[in-house]
């Protein structure tokens, strides 16, 4: 601007005393002099501007940090996502921003809750995940993958249902009774195929014996099984075979030329034919969405900086791709996902996926089928003899069972198929609840439907002689209606189904209510299916106990305590009627002198006082300790035949005599010492001297 002023200076200017490098301008004229003024004034009013705009330059942002959720994959996207991020788009900002990456299974349901929640403003990963986050939380893609796998860049992908040559599938219809691999029910691969078969009028969930699922993303095992033999087909995404095909040397065994793509399509998401091998449509690679809730200048430079990311740039060779594109649009994977039944249209715009861990939410079974229940549907591969590799995280055989336009089925007894006609429908016990539904296909929407139970045993009619209702139509399917019933009595009991009034044509069924199950011990159900105590028991402690129990553990403890309480009492009248008789030795007083009464048999009787009551004491020769008594009983004899002599033979003389006194027949046994006595009142011994027969 100086130099274009010093070339429009007026002529007849002139620069006096200037060098190169400085020079005044020096107007001969008052217009000269104004124009550098106005020129002046413009210069330094842009300069002011310029410093303005430069110092408002780098936008703020709400957050420092913004948290990404970054799905695992074979390949590492982490440094695109994370640091490619912090350093491109974060010093962009006043001040500088941050990305934090977190790396999930994608089969985890927090992947796409988290944007709920706030754990995560963004989420990295393919469509199934990227279209719920889109529908659940208004998430919207922000770029698109450009992938590059065996030379092969594409910003869209689809699935590829692998078999070998030699297996003899040809076609989706050729997988009935066949075993399946694939990730996840709720990976982009598996739903993709799942509406392919749908579309042909096949099911991928019934028609295969099994499906089993491996739950990770990892795609080359499950073609490694295929070429193993241990499976029939595979369900993996578009370019893993031809990567696997380039890199040969990480997958003994694998040639692509063993292999043959079923259902092969080539026209991709912009109806120009597309490279990949592809056994379904092409939807978009993986995407980055973010919240409304993101800012619109983080967004900007989020676009920005992944888009400016070239092949050779590290993020791009960590993660084998090429660069990212514009976002590509969810509508058919969305649509995919609704007629599938893992996107439910809830009240107003709002949308659900089904993302739960336990795929049995997942399965939708297809028109004219109706799903087992989770119990049955589990049981389902053992049933069918088909063994779920340990490795697996679920398998499924079979889960859904067809039915006709208007039919009813046992919750409880699915895999038996319909009710019919006078046929038993379900086996339950006395007052157990049973669920019936019945299907109405194609019938009026307003139809009035009503079921019966008629008991058939007249003779156990009482509160319970009829039962009836209305049934409950399905909030989700309004074909179907279902009722609870239970039953007191036992026996076969009638149902009968009424559609308008009108008995339907499946209609009356058979019930058969068996006895009912008591967990105490020792009870049976009653007649109506109560449980009370079995026969020969009692009520005790809040238990019934059999009565053996009971007279073993009570009658016999209390025999034994009547027959000590007889023995203690005959013991103490024995005692009472021998404390009569039995008088102890220190109660008896012979006085200083003994006086001996008289003679008897067996010895002498001599006067003693017991309790103030003159005695005759009779002398009986012991029974123990002879020998050792035998002194003492001869001194006796002679103390009392000193005080007492008679004409007739000493007692000594008679003692030697008579013998021992083992000889003496009637003499009793006595552990009484020699000198104890047997006392009778008031007399002595037959044949007493000096006198008659003593008083006894």
């Amino acid at each position: 601007w100086v130099q274009g002023l010093r070339d429009e200076r007026p002529r007849g200017t002139q620069v006096e005393g200037a060098g190169p490098r400085e020079r005044r301008c020096r107007v001969g004229r008052a217009e000269a002099a104004a124009a550098c003024a106005a020129r002046t004034f413009v210069a330094i009013l842009s300069l002011s501007l310029l410093v303005c705009v430069e110092g408002e330059s780098k936008p703020r942002s709400s957050k420092a940090v913004w948290n990404i959720g970054l799905c695992s994959a074979s390949f590492d996207y982490f440094p695109a996502v994370e640091t490619w991020l912090s350093e491109v788009a974060g010093p962009q900002f006043d001040p500088p921003i941050n990305f934090t990456a977190t790396k999930m299974n994608p089969f985890n349901p927090l992947i796409v809750n988290g944007l709920g929640t706030g754990l995560f403003d963004m989420v990295f990963c393919f469509a199934t995940i990227a279209a719920c986050a889109e529908a659940e939380h208004l998430a919207s893609p922000l770029v698109v993958l450009n992938n590059k796998r065996a030379g092969i860049m594409a910003d869209e992908m689809g699935a590829v249902l692998v078999v070998r040559n030699d297996s003899g599938i040809n076609s989706l219809s050729d997988l009935k009774g066949r075993i399946v691999q694939a990730p996840s029910v709720f990976g982009s691969v598996f739903q993709a195929v799942w509406l392919e078969m749908r579309e042909q009028g096949l099911s991928l969930m019934n028609d295969p014996a099994m499906i089993q699922f491996t739950g990770h993303p990892k795609l080359e095992p499950v073609v490694m099984e295929v070429v193993a033999r241990r499976i029939d087909a595979g369900i993996v995404r578009t370019t893993t075979l031809e990567h696997m095909q380039l890199h040969k040397e990480s997958h003994p065994g694998f040639d692509i030329s063993d292999l043959k793509v079923l259902n092969l399509v080539t026209q991709g998401m912009r109806g120009a034919e597309i490279e990949p091998l592809s056994s379904t449509y092409f939807y978009p690679e993986w995407s980055l969405v973010a919240l409304p809730s993101v800012d619109s200048d983080v967004r900007r430079a989020v676009v920005s900086a992944l888009q400016s990311i070239k092949e050779t740039d590290y993020p791009a060779v960590h993660g084998n791709f090429s660069g990212f594109a514009p976002p590509l649009s969810f509508a058919q994977f969305r649509d995919m996902q609704l007629r599938l039944g893992i996107l439910k249209q809830l009240n107003g715009p709002r949308m659900e996926c089904i993302k739960d861990k336990n795929e049995y939410e997942a399965i939708s079974c297809p028109e004219g089928y109706f799903k087992k229940t989770a119990e049955e549907e589990a049981n389902s591969c053992q049933q069918l003899g088909l063994d779920c590799p340990a490795d697996m995280a679920r398998c499924i055989c079979s889960p859904c069972v067809k039915v006709s336009e208007l039919e009813m089925f046992a919750m409880s007894n699915m895999s038996s198929g319909a009710c019919t006609r006078m046929r038993n429908c379900d086996v339950i016990r006395q007052r157990e609840v049973a669920t019936f539904v019945v299907l109405a296909q194609n019938q009026r929407r307003n139809t009035s439907w009503t079921w019966a139970v008629i008991d058939t045993h007249l003779q156990e009619r009482q509160s319970t002689a009829f039962l009836g209702g209305s049934m409950t139509q399905n909030e989700s399917n309004p074909d179907m209606h279902y009722f609870n019933l239970s039953v007191n009595y036992r026996g076969t009991h009638i149902i009968s189904v009424f559609a308008d009034g009108i008995e339907v044509p499946f209609s009356p069924v058979l019930l058969q209510v068996v006895a009912a199950e008591c967990s105490e011990p020792n009870t049976v159900p009653n007649l109506v299916g109560l449980c009370e105590g079995a026969e020969n028991t009692v009520w005790i402690g809040g238990h019934y106990v059999p009565l053996s129990t009971v007279l073993v553990g009570v009658f016999i403890p209390l025999l034994a305590l009547v027959c000590l309480g007889v023995y203690l009492l005959f013991r103490h009248k024995m005692h009472k009627a021998d404390s009569q008789w039995m008088i102890k030795e220190d109660e008896l007083s012979y006085g200083t002198s003994p006086e001996i009464l008289g003679q008897g048999t067996f010895g002498l009787v001599v006067k003693a006082s017991y309790r103030g009551t003159n005695v005759a004491v009779k002398r009986i020769l012991p029974s123990l300790d002879r020998a050792h008594n035998y002194s003492k009983f001869r001194m006796a004899i002679r103390m009392s035949e000193a005080a007492f002599m008679s004409p007739q033979t000493t007692m000594d003389n008679r003692f030697d005599r008579s013998g021992t006194a083992e000889q003496f027949p009637g003499i009793e046994g006595s552990h009484q010492p020699m000198h104890d006595y047997s006392a009778r009142g008031g007399g002595g011994g037959g044949g007493a001297a000096g006198g008659g027969p003593p008083s006894w």
